[in-house]
Order: structure tokens, then sequence, then C-alpha cells
């Protein structure tokens, strides 16, 4: 069983010495400046969580480097400091090489799970700005377990076939999410699977232009933004070009 050494990075809104408001409050040494940049461009940041369950989780994945990418764990923190009401989002990052991800099939819901299964990427109330490497084994025979039905698959495959196209996509499913984002990236070729950003959870942002996205929900607010983005819906199970009516 392989271990990998990681690097890791915290983005938050904090007050400091330096400067105040959402920004990368730590990170690991092998975070440097230009990886610290493009995990603050692509970064959630208040009100990007659009579930308002205090115990409401969502998942990132995207490249940093050519050779790098960040996978991303966003809860409700502690009450904004500034005043403004509500709770600081949270975002915890893992930074993995991209020929790590081999251990897993290049499948990053099953990077996500293990780093999960091995208490990685919890929220804590205060972080050090420098952080530690940590060490991530890339085993994940309890992920392939056997699951419930699923049934699907038409889904499944609309989304797989629009990928390739390279289509980006959004998908609106407020009840099993992560299964679904599960069964898209077993469906793509492992060969293509690195190259398949996403965003589970997260309010659809220009700064944050993933190829596929998993929400709860869409309003007109959801639907101006991803029409401008040319990013293609799917709604009742069935695929559409967005448009604002």
């Amino acid at each position: 069983m392989a271990h990998h050494e990681v690097d890791q990075a915290i983005y938050t809104s904090e007050k400091n010495y330096k400067r105040r408001g959402y920004q990368l409050v730590a990170r690991s040494t092998g975070v440097n400046s230009d990886i610290a940049r493009e995990i603050s461009q692509w970064s959630p940041s208040h009100g990007a969580i659009l579930s308002t369950e205090r115990n409401a989780h969502c998942v990132s994945f995207f490249p940093v480097t050519p050779d790098k990418i960040a996978i991303g764990r966003t809860v409700y923190g502690l009450p904004e400091y500034s005043g403004r009401g509500g709770l600081q989002v949270y975002t915890h990052y893992l930074i993995v090489k991209r020929e790590h991800l081999a251990g897993f099939d290049n499948d990053a819901w099953k990077l996500w799970t293990v780093a999960r299964s091995q208490g990685l990427m919890q929220w804590a109330p205060r972080q050090d700005s420098s952080l530690p490497t940590l060490s991530l084994i890339d085993h994940w025979a309890l992920v392939d377990a056997p699951q419930r039905h699923f049934d699907r698959s038409e889904l499944v495959s609309s989304v797989r076939d629009s990928l390739a196209s390279g289509r980006r996509v959004a998908v609106i499913d407020p009840e099993r999410p992560f299964e679904l984002l599960k069964h898209i990236f077993a469906a793509v070729a492992p060969e293509s699977r690195l190259d398949v950003s996403f965003g589970v959870g997260l309010k659809p942002s220009v700064e944050r232009p993933f190829k596929l996205q998993i929400i709860p929900k869409v309003d007109l607010d959801i639907r101006t933004t991803l029409s401008s983005e040319q990013v293609a819906i799917v709604q009742n199970d069935r695929l559409c070009q967005l448009a604002i009516q």
C-alpha cells in the first residue's frame, strides 16, 4: 500500500496583521505563490454554499499547475468577523500531483473519499499559517464496496458524452449529488478523468469555470451565470441549453 506526501492549503475569511477578508490563510511549503494565486481565484467566499444547513459540505476539483491538481472540501466555519452576518465559508485543499492520481484510477471522487476516510480536510477553529504536508494512502478498496442500486444510467451517459464533446454541464440534483458524481466519474474514460474539473454544492461563478457542476437548485441568478458561460443544464434528467426566460 503506497503513501504519497501531499500539500495542503486553507482558504477562508479572516482578519490578520496583513489583510482582512477572504484569503489563503494557511499552506504547506509546496504551495508556492503561483499555486496560491490559482487556488485563490477558484475558491468560494461568502454566500457560495447553496445549502443553508449548518453541516452542509461541498467539494471541488481543479488544476493549479500543469502537473498538480487541487481538491477541496468547503464547509461553514465560525460567524463572520466582519459583522455582516452569516458564517465563514471555509475550504481545506489537498494539492496532489497528477501522477499520484494513478493510484486512484485517475478518479478524483475516489481520492476525496479516501482522504475523508483518513480524517483529512476537517474544519478547525484556527490554523497556523504554516501547515505540514500530509501522508495520503492510495488504497481505495472500500470505495468500491457494493453500493445501493442506482437507476440513472441514461443521465450519466448523457453527461459523460457531453463532457467528452467539450461541453460544460451543470446538473440539478438536490438529493444524491455525491452518488451521482461517483457514477459520472466511473463512466468517464480513465485517461480523461483528470481533465474534468468539478464543483458540487457551490454557487456557479465565472471565477470557477468547472466543466461539471452538481447543484441542488437553480434560480434566475444561477441561470444567468450559467447562460453567460454557455453551460448546459440537466434538470429532471433532461439536458438542454440554458436560456434566460
